[in-house]
């Protein structure tokens, strides 16, 4: 089975268990509170640590820390191992940037449960 396959079949399981959700887009945050929860007043990076150039987004992400005044960062990734690589990315960025900024790491499940707030 193919890389495309396997994460299309991950989705559609998604969709199918979450009764939340109203299309298969929306799976892709898999958690249907999330921009109430997560997005109000925030700004959102989204990047996708196995499908996207990783160092593309780790250099982006350095330069923004460096020029921002932000205080804290909320991580928000699935429970699937790849989204894992998102909290990685911005540890690097961080320690990149030359900056002290707290980390807070929330796991969202497939099914659209909180697993792991840190």
């Amino acid at each position: 089975m193919s890389l495309i396959t396997s994460i299309r079949n991950d989705i559609k399981a998604a969709f199918r268990n979450d009764p939340a959700a109203t299309n298969i887009l929306e799976v892709l945050f898999a958690y249907p509170g999330f921009h109430q929860d997560f997005l109000r007043d925030h700004a959102l990076v989204v990047a996708c640590p196995k499908l996207d150039d990783f160092q593309a987004h780790l250099t982006k992400l350095t330069q923004v820390l460096k020029q921002s005044s932000v205080k804290s960062l909320k991580v928000v990734h699935m429970e699937v191992p790849c989204c894992s690589g998102l909290v990685h990315m911005v540890k690097q960025a961080i320690q990149l940037s030359g900056k002290d900024i707290p980390i807070e790491e929330v796991t969202i499940g497939i099914k659209g449960e909180i697993l792991a707030p840190a």
